[in-house]
């Protein structure tokens, strides 16, 4: 999920990623009747954001006490309500969260919902087989968001030099049609916009995925740190409710009710959306609680986090470091049983 300027340039408009059955969890905080405001969040297509509708459909937030809005939007355009106040959490990467903090947003993740295996994708056109063929051809992808992070880390890691590519910067809605032009060979992208590039141009195919560096990207939920404080203890519900979904969606008893009802709100096939989930690791809050604790590697949101800076940094999306450890909130997840 994604997501130097296009992104800066919609914000600043806007303001002026198979689990064992696992036993159902014992709720943690008792129901208090819903007095405040509701929390807003934002949703999108991407599993890893949309799992939010499964607790909205079966009651859950309800029963824990707390009133949730669910707001569907673009993952663009999520980002920039999110910057205008007009949301109170929105689903993001974690990368992508950097773009908030660097705005003066005091955001923070709250949350894992999910990593991508899968689902973050670079494809190109009939008879490129290979990072290694896209030398002196052009990519397109939406600079500053995780497309443009999943392919400079894939040309990385292939030893290939960024300058024997060209690359176009383009809004990732819109990259199903941009594909389509002659002049591009390949495109960097997320699901499920990569599966309508795949059939807006017969015969291309994925060349690498997500799932070749685990970590990389990890989805998560962002709050404003003044609205943490605000609503703790609403939040802390929030993310047992979580919890529930996380195991709902990985018991295989259970698994395709989740999936009816994401693919009812996006508008798709079950089946077709089946696919997508694949491509997405759901963390329940176990593997919270182990992604949240300190460690330079990909399997620690930190370390994923300090790597990702680092290649703002190196891509000159900003010039000042952030300090990573401010754009995580640990704490809620950490008093959890």
């Amino acid at each position: 999920m994604f997501k130097t300027a296009g992104l800066t340039l919609a914000i600043l408009a806007m303001v002026g990623c198979d689990k064992s059955t696992q036993a159902p969890e014992k709720q943690l905080i008792a129901p208090t009747a819903i007095q405040s405001k509701p929390i807003s969040i934002a949703v999108s297509d991407y599993p890893g954001s949309l799992a939010w509708q499964v607790a909205l459909e079966k009651g859950w937030f309800k029963e824990a006490g707390v009133e949730v809005e669910l707001k569907w939007f673009d993952y663009s355009s999520s980002l920039a309500a999110f910057t205008a106040n007009k949301i109170d959490a929105v689903s993001v990467a974690n990368g992508d969260n950097f773009m908030l903090s660097s705005n003066g947003d005091q955001s923070a993740i709250i949350l894992v919902n999910s990593t991508s295996t899968g689902n973050d994708v670079i494809i190109a056109k009939p008879g490129i087989n290979s990072l290694a063929e896209l030398k002196g051809k052009t990519v397109a992808f939406e600079r500053g968001l995780v497309s443009d992070l999943l392919f400079s880390t894939a040309i990385q890691d292939a030893k290939i030099d960024a300058n024997q590519l060209n690359v176009v910067n383009a809004v990732t809605s819109e990259l199903p049609q941009v594909f389509g032009s002659p002049e591009i060979s390949a495109i960097a992208v997320w699901q499920p916009i990569a599966q309508q590039a795949l059939k807006a141009v017969p015969g291309s195919r994925v060349i690498y995925d997500s799932s070749n560096k685990p970590g990389l990207i990890y989805d998560t939920l962002s709050v404003k740190i003044p609205n943490i404080e605000r609503r703790k203890s609403e939040w802390m519900k929030i993310i047992q409710v979580w919890g529930r979904v996380a195991n709902y969606i990985n018991d295989p008893a259970t698994r395709q009710d989740a999936v009816n009802i994401m693919a009812k709100r996006a508008g798709v096939d079950a089946h077709y959306y089946a696919t997508l989930l694949a491509g997405t690791t759901i963390l329940n809050l176990a593997d919270n609680k182990q992604v949240f604790q300190k460690g330079t590697g990909l399997d620690s949101l930190y370390g994923s986090s300090y790597q990702v800076n680092e290649f703002n940094l190196r891509t000159k999306l900003y010039t000042q470091r952030l300090d990573v450890d401010s754009t995580i909130y640990p704490s809620l997840v950490n008093s959890l049983p």
